[in-house]
């Protein structure tokens, strides 16, 4: 319970991408999103909108899970659910954890070219990074080298969090280092994806002046 509860968590988080790509593949298949920036509005300013969007429909499907896991798979005859004592830590370790799947989603989302591809990427890097983090099989049962590759996987982070809380008796201050891998991941794949959209949304409305004025 204590490994696998957080564990699947991440998992569904970061599936987000499937979602979170796909919507900005078709707003710009579509044209909406030209449209969008007719308004008083910076691109910034829209990928904002649905950072904070599918953050909560992240952190909604983390309190879910854990209260399934807390209050309903006991009466089915496995162990209560242990969340440590430092509700802060956990509520900044979801967070994180769904920052960083809404940046990698928002990154596919505007490399992509189309929703298949955005898809079928998304999905299976993130078993990928899922199998390599932990999720599927604990870490400290993997080999040497697995282990060591372990810690670049996103996941790997979150987990690592959520089990020192779970499991070690940790706290805020000793989470901090995964806490700041992961917004860390955020910042970087948001940045990234806010410069792609940029310039692909510069170079579509002056495509569309030229067309206007021709």
């Amino acid at each position: 319970m204590q490994q696998n509860i957080p564990a699947w968590t991440l998992f569904g988080m970061f599936f987000v991408v499937v979602p979170l790509g796909g919507s900005l593949i078709r707003e710009r298949q579509s044209g909406m999103f030209i449209r969008l920036l007719t308004l008083p509005m910076s691109t910034f300013m829209i990928l904002a909108g649905k950072i904070v969007t599918y953050v909560l429909i992240c952190l909604a499907q983390f309190c879910l899970v854990l209260a399934i896991g807390k209050f309903i798979l006991p009466h089915l005859g496995t162990p209560v659910l242990e969340t440590g004592s430092s509700p802060s830590a956990l509520v900044v370790i979801a967070l994180s954890s769904a920052a960083a799947a809404c940046g990698y989603g928002m990154l596919l989302g505007t490399i992509a070219r189309t929703y298949e591809q955005a898809a079928t990427f998304g999905a299976v890097s993130v078993v990928i990074a899922a199998a390599l983090g932990g999720i599927m099989v604990p870490v400290y049962v993997m080999p040497a080298v697995m282990q060591e590759i372990s810690l670049y996987s996103p996941l790997s982070w979150g987990l690592n969090a959520f089990l020192d809380v779970f499991v070690r008796g940790g706290d805020l201050f000793s989470v901090m280092p995964d806490i700041s891998l992961l917004m860390l991941f955020f910042l970087v794949t948001t940045l990234i994806a806010w410069f792609n959209l940029s310039r692909k949304s510069r170079t579509k409305r002056i495509y569309h002046q030229g067309m206007s004025r021709a």
